[in-house]
C-alpha cells in the first residue's frame, strides 16, 4: 500500500463463489483487521473447509438461502440467492396463473424486495439486516426471532460499498 495505511474494509465482487474465495484468500493474511464484503449468498461460503477464509465475511444479497416456512414447505435450502429467486419468481408466476394457489391474505408477491445483509459466520449465514421493513409478514423471507446485529459492522459494509462505487466512477 502506497501510503501505509491500510483500508479498514475491501470489496470483492464477481460471479463465481470460488473466485471471490481464492480472491479472499490472498486478501486476508495481508489485512487481518479489515472487513471484507461481497455480493450473492452462496452456501459454498460456509463449508468447513472454507470456513477460515470467509468466517465473517459480509455478504448482500436479495434473497437468502430459503424462503418463509410458507413457500418453502418440505423443499431443503438452496445453494444460492439465484436459486431462491428463481423459486420465488416461479411461485408468483403460479400465483398469478391460479389465484387460489395460496391464501389470498399472503399477498406476497406484491411485496417490495429490500437487500438483506448477511454475515457468515460457524453455522452458516446469520441475517444481520436492520430495517423498518426486516419481518413483515406479506414478505418472503423467514422472520427472524433473534437479531444479533453490530452497527458497526453495517456502517462500515455501507462506507464501504459507497467508497468502491465511488472509485467505480472514477
Amino acid at each position: 500500500f502506497v501510503s501505509n495505511v491500510l483500508p479498514d474494509s475491501v470489496g470483492v465482487f464477481g460471479v463465481d463463489p470460488f473466485d471471490k474465495m481464492m480472491l479472499i484468500s490472498g486478501i486476508k493474511p495481508k489485512l487481518p483487521r479489515a472487513i471484507i464484503y461481497s455480493v450473492d449468498l452462496d452456501a459454498r461460503y460456509f463449508h468447513s473447509k472454507d470456513l477460515p477464509i470467509t468466517k465473517n465475511l459480509i455478504v448482500a444479497s436479495h434473497f437468502g438461502l430459503s424462503l418463509r416456512p410458507e413457500l418453502q414447505k418440505s423443499l431443503p435450502p438452496f445453494r444460492d440467492c439465484y436459486q431462491t429467486a428463481n423459486f420465488f419468481a416461479t411461485l408468483c408466476v403460479i400465483n398469478e396463473m391460479d389465484q387460489n394457489a395460496f391464501d389470498p391474505k399472503f399477498n406476497f408477491c406484491s411485496y417490495e424486495l429490500h437487500p438483506r445483509i448477511f454475515e457468515i459466520g460457524n453455522s452458516g449465514a446469520i441475517d444481520i439486516t436492520d430495517g423498518p421493513k426486516l419481518n413483515t409478514k406479506n414478505g418472503p423471507h423467514p422472520i427472524r426471532e433473534f437479531v444479533d446485529f453490530s452497527l458497526w459492522k453495517f456502517l462500515s459494509f455501507v462506507l464501504a460499498v459507497l467508497i468502491s462505487l465511488a472509485f467505480m466512477d472514477s
